[in-house]
């Protein structure tokens, strides 16, 4: 409640001894009616325009402090997600070399076997289709390989001619025999 003095005291130290005890105005007499209703008016719009401005204030607060919870929140979760990110990108290059290891060995034995001179055309169709599928598997390794790359910022753009006659041709044979053995 705001505080007004009303007194007969004109001394300027009376007056600052009232203003001293927290009154926000000090009126002396003798008074006008319409300045003292003027004033307690006054007063009581401040009063009500500080209490908004408080709440408002307090409202602010509250939601500054909602904003760095959330931006904490935030910060956490993204590095999370870029220890996540990290952890996978390393995974897949490990495995990409784990996968390419055996697979080479596959791929060089299947090409010896090729060059037995005592197969028949079906074993060779078969080795040949090892050796494609072979190739076809190496090579999407090495795609996944490369994703990790892309992801770390270490890739390089290579342009390359791609025959896809004979891309397709390749993929037909390698599912030949499953389709096949299903009778499709």
């Amino acid at each position: 409640i705001p505080l007004i003095f009303l007194s007969a005291l004109v001394d300027t130290a009376d007056k600052l001894k009232g203003l001293g005890l927290n009154a926000v105005d000090y009126i002396t007499k003798p008074f006008e009616a319409e300045e003292v209703v003027a004033r307690v008016e006054k007063h009581l719009i401040i009063r009500n325009l500080q209490k908004r401005l408080e709440i408002q204030n307090m409202l602010f607060q509250e939601e500054i402090i909602e904003r760095k919870k959330i931006e904490k929140e935030l910060l956490i979760a993204k590095e999370q997600a870029e220890r996540a990110n990290r952890a996978k990108t390393i995974f897949l290059a490990n495995m990409s070399h784990e996968l390419r290891t055996p697979l080479n060995a596959i791929l060089g034995f299947s090409q010896l076997m090729a060059r037995q001179p005592n197969l028949t055309p079906q074993q060779k169709g078969h080795l040949s289709t090892i050796g494609r599928s072979g190739e076809h598997l190496l090579g999407l390794i090495n795609d996944i390989l490369e994703l990790s790359k892309i992801e770390a910022g270490q890739s390089t753009l290579q342009t390359e001619s791609v025959d896809l006659y004979g891309m397709l041709t390749s993929l037909e044979e390698i599912f030949r025999l499953r389709t096949d053995a299903k009778g499709l």
